[in-house]
């Protein structure tokens, strides 16, 4: 059993400024899974939490001094000029040896659901910031700690481990997201406090994030689920003349991608996405795409052409008129069948036929940015679903395949994922127009 305290930096949304939190893990009441609860939490500005509404500043800090990352914690009664100092540590920055480790996909996964006192819960969404990026591991015997919280009791005094992102997070928190959840325990009057406090405070915020998107000022992100109505499908083609490949898209860089964990090697590949976004007005989406090498080298997703079940919202074409888009779930057999122009497709997949497989970090990391023609670019964080949860496997039936890269690819080798859990998705749309990192021209210089 672990006490975890997360010492950080946040900039900008619920939390600015120096904070501090001490966590436990818990069992998500839904599927078991391992969560975070918050036991205590300790910020240098004014904050939020379920358990005591509005919060005043502490004396935390958070910094680099001398060659040390120094995280401090007090506490000031009012009237009292004097701080009581109770929990300070100190790590040795760079250690004597760095070594770099990824957290456990488990570990990552925990933050999908951030638990509170009376259990109430954020709900948080991130992208591979969170869980494709190495952490440095610090020596114990680098590791300075004074602890006298009123945890200090409970606890081994030497820290099991101490680590370090040496990269900003992005996270997306969905804050109190499950007030109506029977696992509440909280009093009623305190339910009526949380339910007013967060219908007060939070619309507000939103509002002037919408207003700040309408000027062109701030980011405006959308939620969504996916999967609901039919399963998640990806077709991936190894590509297997590159360069005429390349010649024919124009897209430059296309990435040598390991798919599935445990694959030794790599390659560049055309995939198929079908996706089903709840509530979407342009119904059932297939996209035909390549992975391509973005920005610091990292793998995104360049998209070749869209094809939509109903009339949809296109950065290219601003609105994109439906086409043939069939995909279903039929006794354990996907189907899916598409026509559009110099496309048309259709294939099945028997899910018994499949195994289950994790993709790999890289994978997943390629749906952080979604490239359309022409440059434009969205943003997307999800939860553990897309890495946590493994996909089915298997070799799909390509009964039709006429598309405009027939020649530049493998369909025998094709190899299908799919996901019949919904997953939860956050994107911020259109978000990048100058098409910075992808060797696209930008929609500007396309003008």
């Amino acid at each position: 059993y672990f006490l975890v305290l997360n010492a950080y930096q946040s900039a900008g949304g619920l939390v600015s400024g120096a904070r501090a939190e001490w966590s436990v893990f818990v069992h998500d009441p839904e599927d078991d899974h391992p969560r975070f609860l918050v036991v205590q939490a300790a910020a240098a500005n004014f904050s939020a939490d379920p358990v005591n509404l509005l919060t005043h500043p502490e004396p935390v800090s958070h910094e680099y001094v001398d060659g040390r990352i120094v995280s401090h914690v007090g506490r000031k009664e009012t009237g009292e000029s004097e701080e009581q100092p109770y929990f300070t540590s100190r790590l040795c920055w760079p250690p004597s040896s760095e070594q770099l480790v990824l957290l456990d996909r488990e570990f990552v996964a925990a933050n999908d659901l951030i638990h509170w006192g009376h259990g109430v819960a954020d709900r948080t969404l991130y992208n591979a910031s969170m869980h494709n990026r190495a952490a440095v591991r610090i020596p114990r015997a680098e590791v300075e700690v004074d602890d006298r919280s009123r945890w200090a009791e409970y606890l081994d005094p030497t820290p099991r481990h101490a680590y370090v992102y040496r990269e900003a997070l992005e996270i997306v928190i969905s804050p109190w997201c499950n007030l109506d959840h029977p696992s509440i325990d909280a009093p009623s009057e305190h339910r009526k406090a949380l339910v007013e406090f967060k219908d007060g405070f939070y619309p507000g915020m939103i509002r002037d994030i919408a207003e700040g998107a309408m000027r062109g000022e701030k980011d405006a992100l959308t939620a969504y689920t996916v999967g609901t109505r039919a399963p998640s499908l990806w077709i991936h083609f190894p590509i297997t003349d590159r360069e005429g490949f390349v010649a024919a898209t124009g897209v430059p860089g296309v990435a040598d991608l390991c798919l599935l964990c445990g694959d030794d090697t790599g390659g560049p590949h055309l995939v198929l996405v079908v996706e089903s976004v709840d509530g979407a007005p342009e119904g059932i989406c297939a996209r035909w795409a390549t992975y391509v090498v973005g920005e610091a080298g990292r793998p995104s997703l360049q998209v070749l052409a869209t094809l939509s079940e109903e009339v949809a919202v296109d950065p290219e074409s601003i609105l994109r008129l439906p086409d043939r888009v069939e995909h279903e779930l039929d006794a354990g057999i996907v189907r899916t069948r598409l026509a559009s122009g110099e496309i048309e497709f259709a294939s099945e997949i028997g899910l018994v036929d499949c195994s289950e497989r994790l993709w790999s970090r890289d994978a997943v990391e390629s749906g952080d940015w979604v490239t359309h023609p022409g440059g434009v670019r969205d943003k997307v964080y999800y939860d553990g679903g897309m890495m946590e949860e493994a996909a089915l496997v298997g070799r799909p039936q390509v009964a039709v395949m006429e598309t405009p890269w027939n020649r530049f690819i493998d369909i025998e080798a094709a190899r299908a994922s799919v996901r019949t859990t919904v997953l939860r998705k956050a994107c911020n749309p259109w978000m990048d127009l100058g098409g910075a990192g992808t060797g696209m021209p930008s929609a500007k210089e396309r003008v």
